[in-house]
């Protein structure tokens, strides 16, 4: 699979669905790690398999923010309609799935 975003950390679902918390712009991560005064982007992916032989697939972005909310994800872990998404170096953020 390919993604246009720095994907870090992996997570598997109880589905055996994959979570990735991501830079989507890479050079605003390496200055927010220099400075944490600057927001990183952050974006949450998910892959849902569509059959068992897991050769099936499709990609949604679930989450996408200006660094406001979470500045540097790097892990996204989901659990019956939450999810908490993790950073490399800023505070960790909790949402409540409505609709996915």
């Amino acid at each position: 699979m390919k993604f246009d975003s720095l994907c870090d950390n992996v997570f598997v679902d109880e589905a055996g669905d994959i979570w990735q918390g991501c830079h989507p712009i890479g050079h605003m991560f390496q200055s927010h790690a220099q400075n944490l005064s600057l927001p990183s982007p952050s974006q949450v992916i998910n892959v849902k398999f569509l059959d068992k032989s897991r050769k099936r697939y499709e990609i949604s972005e679930v989450l996408s923010n200006d660094g406001s909310l979470v500045s540097g994800s790097s892990v996204a872990a989901y659990y019956k309609g939450t999810m908490l998404i993790g950073t490399v170096l800023d505070k960790m953020a909790y949402c409540k799935i409505v609709a996915f």
